[in-house]
């Protein structure tokens, strides 16, 4: 669903340490920014920090 929702992760908004951010539109017109995280490890707190 996110993965049709983003266009196949096709429009980055944004870059974190975390990962990337991409704009998408769901189902019933709604628009979300959805983070992309990457595969490093990461504890709780950095994660809830970014």
């Amino acid at each position: 669903e996110l993965k049709v929702a983003t266009k196949n992760f096709s429009n980055e908004i944004g870059r974190g340490g975390g990962g990337v951010v991409y704009r998408g539109t769901l189902p019933d017109q709604r628009h979300v920014a959805v983070k992309r995280l990457n595969e490093a490890q990461q504890g709780e707190g950095e994660f809830l920090a970014e």
